[in-house]
């Protein structure tokens, strides 16, 4: 938003990094990247970005806001993985081929990008939406019944809109000091995106956010496909390094 966009921006963004490439030869270079690689002269998906993996050393896909309260008509996973055959519901599947991990990687290396210039960001961080009792839980059983639920508009509480750290769904109560869901608190996980929700009754606020357990899944697919590794935004959000120690363990390094 706010960008004034024209059809050379990739061609001239190119010529930029091979200048600097040029001149600094032995400078590390990185790009953070949207998870659909940057549009071609035709405003599209490009095809071809073989050149950018000459010019960078590795890119980072952001792999987060897939859905927040600002942007989104609907509640919605913050980072997810996929793929889409786990999805059950045509939204769940358009979300996770347009946003997920898998799907991300999938087309930067069909454009040109090796795997192992590609690192995998992660949040240590959710996205919380101010969620009626009604449209959030379960009548019958009190379990969140959808991660796509609609959310009221025009709160501006800071609690209820906006990101909140995974060290502060502790500090909030929403987590118990080991990372998982505090009593009282419904919790579910998805496994079509493999990440988490939790809601609070009591402040009426689901939060899409990612634990220990959807982080070693991401550890483990920066594994499986050969990945450069992760980047973490950012590990000062993390509690007493649960996130960063799941994720490390799932890609297998050493803590």
């Amino acid at each position: 938003m706010g960008n004034h966009l024209s059809g050379d921006d990739t061609a001239n963004f190119l010529a930029f990094l091979t200048t600097l490439r040029a001149q600094g030869p032995n400078l590390t270079l990185a790009a953070a990247t949207p998870t659909v690689p940057w549009n071609d002269a035709n405003g599209q998906p490009s095809t071809n970005l073989s050149a950018f993996a000459l010019a960078l050393d590795y890119v980072a896909l952001m792999n987060y806001d897939a859905f927040g309260a600002g942007f989104s008509n609907t509640t919605g996973p913050n980072a997810p993985l996929g793929p889409p055959a786990k999805c059950a519901d045509a939204i769940a599947a358009c979300v996770v081929a347009t946003s997920s991990a898998s799907e991300a990687v999938k087309a930067w290396v069909a454009a040109g990008f090796p795997a192992a210039q590609l690192v995998l960001g992660v949040p240590a961080y959710g996205h919380a939406f101010p969620v009626a009792k009604s449209a959030a839980l379960n009548a019958t059983t009190g379990s969140i019944a959808t991660p796509y639920a609609s959310f009221e508009r025009n709160v501006t509480d800071p609690d209820k809109v906006g990101t909140l750290t995974f060290g502060q769904l502790v500090s909030k109560g929403y987590l118990s000091d080991n990372g998982a869901a505090a009593q009282g608190v419904a919790f579910s996980y998805d496994a079509c995106t493999e990440t988490p929700f939790l809601y609070n009754e009591a402040a009426e606020v689901l939060v899409a956010y990612d634990d220990a357990t959807s982080f070693q899944f991401k550890g483990d697919f920066v594994k499986e496909v050969g990945l450069g590794g992760f980047a973490m935004f950012e590990v000062n959000g993390d509690h007493n390094d649960i996130l960063l120690d799941a994720i490390r363990k799932g890609a297998g390094l050493s803590s």
